[in-house]
């Protein structure tokens, strides 16, 4: 017997009743399965009773929140968009993330929740897969097959067009007014998508959408800033992951500008002062004393205040739209340090090296350079004291409900 299981489009489980010595014994098995509440599918069929059961165990040991607010935050998100006069760039995988996103946007214009603005689903592997939903709307659940019935495409609307061929899709590049584009491939590896999010990422008038929550399928922001490169890393298959490089402080450190030059002893306070005013940004000295000889910085401004960090043996950080400087041996900040405990998202034990201590704990944003971290109540009691960080690593599995979300800190002996 195959049974719903609620995961994609014609997932299934399979359940066999097999003669055993004359005693019936019941087989179920499971690929992936879905989960309760999605958009457009029904919920996975209950099995009563089974003897032997095997199945996939990705999230088995978790529990997931009912999925919620994903439709206004996506309204959220376009009306800010389009007030901004942007466009709006949805990486997606063509099988059912597609058309939950289509079947979600096919909501909010019908309720005239979003102004008339067009949608382009960029992909021919999801126009394909769209398709295939359309024919078998049997498999939906009962609330959007009530829009079947009144609507009869709950994936086609006034104002979205599918596109297959390359020549429309570089159309695209040359439309100026706010619209949303979908394309695959959802984790930006591969396909159209990287051409969209080329001609588009560098204009902060858009905005780049990827799913990744921490509630469900609420859509969190952690960092704003500007890709320069991402590569799918595939020595964790099936598991992988897509690795984003970015420049999170601001889109005028990384342009072009003139070089930047004095002469004589120069307080590397002011260069710097001068530098976060050249980008923008606020200037914060927790203590940099330092002279240089009639520096010469050419390059983007970031260039310039990585190489006069470089040369005058200083650290730096840029937080919050602030260029932060410090001594080598101090911290950028009098703040209480953080904790990091098992009661604050400890994971596991702290590793020693001749470098100093390397600690994951869960999620955390506020540990940032400058601002020292404590280590406190692991059972490897010399961790348990103040560290200076000079690695910060912040590991988040998208695409994944209620995913795995990490940060990796190392860190050296803060003085006492």
């Amino acid at each position: 017997t195959f049974l719903d299981a609620g995961h994609i489009l014609g997932s299934a489980m399979v359940q066999l009743r097999i003669n055993d010595d004359g005693e019936e014994k019941i087989i179920l098995f499971t690929g992936d399965l879905g989960r309760k509440g999605l958009p457009i599918l029904r919920n996975p069929e209950v099995v009563e009773e089974a003897d032997t059961l095997i199945t996939e165990s990705t999230y088995g040991g978790r529990h997931h929140d009912p999925i919620q607010g994903m439709q206004a935050k996506l309204q959220e998100v376009i009306l800010r968009t389009v007030r901004r006069g942007g466009k709006v760039i949805i990486p997606a995988f063509s099988v059912e993330r597609t058309q939950e996103i289509t079947y979600t946007l096919h909501r909010l214009f019908d309720s005239k929740s979003l102004p008339r603005i067009p949608v382009f689903v960029d992909s021919p592997l999801s126009v394909n897969a769209t398709e295939v939903f359309r024919l078998h709307p049997e498999c939906f659940n009962k609330d959007i097959f009530k829009m079947v019935l009144a609507h009869d495409d709950p994936f086609g609307f006034e104002y979205i067009k599918y596109i297959r061929l390359v020549e429309d899709s570089k159309k695209l590049n040359d439309m100026k007014e706010p619209m949303v584009i979908i394309s695959a491939s959802g984790m930006c590896e591969s396909g159209r998508i990287l051409h969209h999010l080329a001609n588009n990422a560098g204009n902060p008038n858009n905005t780049i959408l990827i799913a990744a929550g921490d509630d469900g399928n609420a859509l969190s922001t952690l960092y704003k800033g500007y890709m320069t490169d991402s590569w799918s890393e595939m020595r964790e298959a099936p598991n992988t992951a897509l690795v984003v490089m970015a420049a999170t402080g601001a889109v005028t450190a990384v342009r072009p500008v003139n070089a930047s030059s004095y002469i004589g002893p120069t307080q590397v306070s002011g260069v710097m002062a001068d530098l976060a005013a050249e980008a923008g940004f606020g200037f914060e000295n927790n203590g940099v004393q330092v002279t240089l000889d009639s520096p010469y910085l050419p390059g983007t401004t970031l260039a310039k205040i990585q190489a006069c960090a470089r040369a005058a043996g200083i650290y730096y950080t840029i937080r919050q739209g602030v260029l932060v400087i410090w001594p080598v041996g101090a911290t950028a900040s009098q703040d209480v340090p953080i904790i990091i405990s098992p009661a604050t998202g400890l994971v596991g034990y702290p590793t020693f090296s001749q470098s100093g201590v390397s600690v994951r704990c869960l999620l955390n944003p506020s540990i940032q350079f400058g601002k020292k971290f404590t280590i406190s109540g692991s059972i490897l009691t010399p961790a348990n004291r103040d560290w200076n960080p000079y690695s910060i690593e912040h590991n988040i599995e998208s695409q994944a409900p209620n995913g795995d979300w990490f940060t990796d800190v190392t860190g050296y002996w803060a003085d006492e």
